[in-house]
């Protein structure tokens, strides 16, 4: 096989391991590695997020959302799913309604907007700002300040580990 063949399946079979033996929970070191389905969900999230050329972030946003647990349930019980998709975010990005439901059974669905929504927030703010409009909307990121964004600590921990992601995928 050549160094091209490997740098197309590396990433998709390589990743999950090394975040299965080295990237325990952010918050929460020293719980259970993670699970096969989160790996698949990795690997789907990898997957969906290329399409939109935020592949590597969409994992990081993923992981600080819900550790890839598909079935999560927000803080705030407005949020679903494991890209932690709002009914109302979930409606904008798939052009038509979407229930609570279909974002916590539906894997994919759920990616699929959680893909679109942060392609959408960083093509209009840029990455930092596109990170605080992921976990606040676009009305409070459009109105943030420079220092309100650069202060979040959403968005240091996902620059983290999307660092941290990006050092992986590099060998370092």
């Amino acid at each position: 096989m050549t160094v091209r063949g490997v740098r197309q399946w590396a990433p998709a079979v390589i990743l999950p391991l090394m975040l299965a033996w080295c990237w325990p929970h952010p918050a929460r070191a020293g719980e259970p590695r993670l699970t096969p389905l989160q790996l698949s969900a990795i690997h789907e999230a990898r997957t969906i997020g290329a399409r939109y050329r935020v592949a590597d972030l969409l994992v990081a946003v993923i992981w600080q959302e819900s550790s890839f647990c598909a079935h999560r349930l927000g803080d705030d019980g407005r949020s679903f799913g494991c890209g932690q998709v709002q009914l109302r975010t979930a409606r904008l990005m798939a052009g038509h309604a979407v229930n609570a439901r279909e974002l916590i059974r539906n894997r994919t669905l759920n990616l699929e907007l959680a893909a679109r929504y942060l392609s959408h927030c960083i093509e209009r703010f840029g990455i930092e700002r596109g990170l605080y409009c992921y976990n606040h909307g676009d009305q409070r990121a459009a109105q943030a300040s420079r220092r309100a964004v650069a202060r979040d600590a959403y968005v240091r921990a996902v620059l983290r580990l999307y660092g941290r992601l990006r050092s992986l995928m590099n060998g370092h």
